[in-house]
């Protein structure tokens, strides 16, 4: 790299994005070219505020009034001229977050004291404490100093709301916060909140605080947020592609969704790609059904309330079929809320599940339900072969209600035959069938990470012979991986499922769980000799293409075979043309055994040799030879 280009600031900011912290620190010192690239990068991501407000002033560490924790203050109050210094490095700041839980290296009952942030409050020289900055996580229960960072030019916001600001408690109440963002951020791309509360207690606020934000593509809430008017709402949203909910951003009332009942514009979410929603199939089949964005949806996810009947699964995945001609995936959780609601009097077949089949540009599908999926190994062939594309495959790997499977062993076969870049696959299969070992696999799965086969039963008796199988259908080698697949077993319930089970069945599934983990400490151990086998098969292979080939060398031309190149590598046999009589039929020859294509330019090559030579001699030595195949004759060789 030419010294130029060492010293652009743009190309210095790609190399220190890829290097560790210590490094770029190292590279700050080299020249004053590299010392603002090298902060730029080092003060880009804060993970913690008190990085900053160290910049202000000396803190110290003091006992609470409660005596509960341990909390940092500003030993001194904070000058104008601290203010100098901070803005230094605080333009550079780009994202921020803080978590308010243990940072690496320190003591978790040490925490920020609020007085640090009410002095920030205090002397801030301007509005916008940090004023490039685009990214603010914000998990605390002082939610309201979350503000001091706030400015219109956020792009992104995760807030974490506690329920003691429904409360009125700490700087700012919950409905105050929500209601101000449009005014603090109008531009916001992206905006998360977590919580553990009813929506009903926000959702005035909340739906009067979406409106405005027009700019907002990607919204988050916690789960069972998402009511009927909330989602009415959002569809009027023009930038809007995607609104999901999340079980780890917090839990509402399950009581706020159940009484679904959404009426969509035609014109509604203009720009919607993704689809998230935790409502009753058919609800959302009655207002699919007549939508307009369903044409743009690339990815849908839906989890059910209730128990789902299998003609409405039918129905939806027609709908799916005849009219989401971008859908490349679809995830459907079918299980209810609750194991009351469960019944094994549905049964869900290849005949439900088939318009999957006709959306051609489906990579992803998962579909999860009470009752194992009842399909054969040929209707999973089928699956294979009309939807190469595919990349993750989930096929209610955890029914509730267990019995034994339809599904072997050999139903991955398919899938290593038609499906090449397929990464997850899962099944409720029988691990205990006994299936012949595979013969030679031409093309092992390359791509395969994940082999989830969920509540599946094996018995440990039965567990090297899994390994061993699986074995033959995995590789590293010509493979990006660095690992073999990892076999996941176990339930993928709530617990309130799992608690439902008797005693015994639970049993069952931990010693099921105990045979899978033994295929997964056997697996990469025999891939890696299994890839070893086929390198030296290989190798041997080759050996014997060159052996084939001087074999028929010596046979045909006896004079020049020690002259000839054997090497595979090399694209035609070299050999002396004083050395052969009639080198063209040679030639001839070679390529019809080998499969070599040659030049063209033999034309003239041809009219000399005629007039030059005669053929007769080595003919008839060929014919004597009968190394064509049966009903060939040199003729029309």
């Amino acid at each position: 790299m030419s010294s130029h280009l060492c010293r652009l600031p743009e190309i210095l900011e790609i190399i220190f994005s890829y290097a560790t912290p210590g490094t770029v620190a190292t590279s700050s010192l080299v020249c004053k070219a590299w010392l603002e690239p090298a902060l730029n990068e080092l003060w880009r991501s804060i993970d913690n505020p008190l990085i900053l407000l160290g910049l202000l002033a000396p803190h110290k560490i003091v006992e609470t009034k409660d005596g509960l924790w341990f909390a940092r203050m500003f030993r001194r109050r904070v000058l104008q001229a601290d203010w100098k210094r901070f803005d230094y490095y605080a333009r550079r700041v780009r994202r921020l977050s803080y978590l308010d839980v243990q940072q690496e290296g320190q003591d978790e009952d040490i925490r920020i004291d609020n007085s640090m942030f009410v002095e920030v409050a205090r002397t801030r020289p301007r509005l916008a404490v940090l004023p490039n900055l685009r990214h603010l996580t914000w998990n605390s229960l002082h939610l309201g100093f979350a503000s001091l960072f706030i400015h219109p030019g956020l792009l992104s916001l995760t807030a974490h709301i506690d329920r003691l600001f429904l409360e009125g408690e700490g700087f700012l109440d919950a409905r105050a916060f929500v209601a101000d963002l449009p005014s603090w951020s109008p531009d916001l791309t992206t905006l998360e909140i977590q919580a553990s509360f009813s929506v009903a207690h926000v959702q005035g606020v909340l739906v009067d605080a979406l409106l405005p934000l027009t700019k907002l593509k990607t919204l988050t809430l916690p789960r069972y947020w998402l009511t009927s008017h909330v989602v009415s709402s959002l569809s009027r949203l023009p930038a809007l592609e995607n609104f999901e909910w999340q079980y780890y951003r917090g839990e509402g009332d399950l009581q706020d969704i159940l009484s679904f009942d959404l009426d969509i514009p035609t014109t509604g979410f203009p720009a919607l790609r993704e689809l998230n929603l935790e409502v009753d199939l058919h609800v959302v089949l009655n207002f699919l059904s007549h939508a307009t964005f369903i044409e743009h949806l690339s990815t849908i996810y839906l989890r059910s309330v209730h128990m789902v009947v299998p003609s409405h699964i039918h129905d939806f995945l027609e709908l799916c079929s005849t009219k989401c001609r971008r859908l490349r995936e679809l995830h459907l959780e079918l299980f209810p809320h609750s194991p009351e609601e469960c019944t094994e009097d549905y049964t869900v077949t290849m005949e439900t599940l088939a318009p999957v089949l006709s959306c051609s540009n489906i990579t992803h599908f998962s579909f999860d339900y009470p009752t194992a999926v009842h399909v054969t190994e040929a209707d999973m062939e089928q699956v294979a072969r009309k939807l190469p594309s595919l990349v993750q495959l989930l096929l209610t790997t955890s029914p509730f209600y267990l019995c034994t499977p339809t599904l072997t062993r050999a139903v991955l076969l398919p899938f290593v035959q038609h499906c090449p870049d397929i990464v997850t696959l899962g099944f409720y299969l029988d691990g205990n069938a006994m299936v012949p070992v595979p013969g030679k696999v031409d093309q092992p799965f390359r791509k395969l990470q994940t082999l989830d086969i969920g509540v599946s039963p094996l018995d440990i008796d039965n567990s090297q012979d899994m390994a061993l199988f699986l074995s033959y259908l995995c590789t590293l080698s010509g493979s990006s991986l660095t690992t073999t697949p990892s076999v996941c077993s176990g339930a993928t319930w709530d617990s309130i499922f799992m608690n439902s089970l008797p005693p015994e069945k639970q049993n069952t599934l931990s010693c099921n769980g105990d045979s899978w983990s033994e295929v997964s400490r056997y697996l990469p151990m025999l891939v890696k000799l299994r890839d070893e086998e086929r390198e030296r098969v290989r190798h041997l292979e080759d050996e014997l293409k060159v052996l084939r080939k001087q074999d028929l060398m010596s046979r045909l031309f006896p004079s020049v075979a020690d002259s000839i190149d054997p090497s595979p590598m090399v694209s035609a046999p070299a050999i002396k043309l004083q050395q052969v009589q009639n080198l063209y039929h040679y030639m001839l020859l070679i390529q019809w055994f080998s499969g070599q294509r040659l030049a063209e330019s033999s034309g003239a090559l041809d009219d000399y040799m005629t007039r030059r030579y005669t053929y007769r001699p080595v003919l008839q030595r060929v014919s004597s030879l009968s190394v064509y195949p049966a009903g060939n004759t040199h003729e029309n060789a």
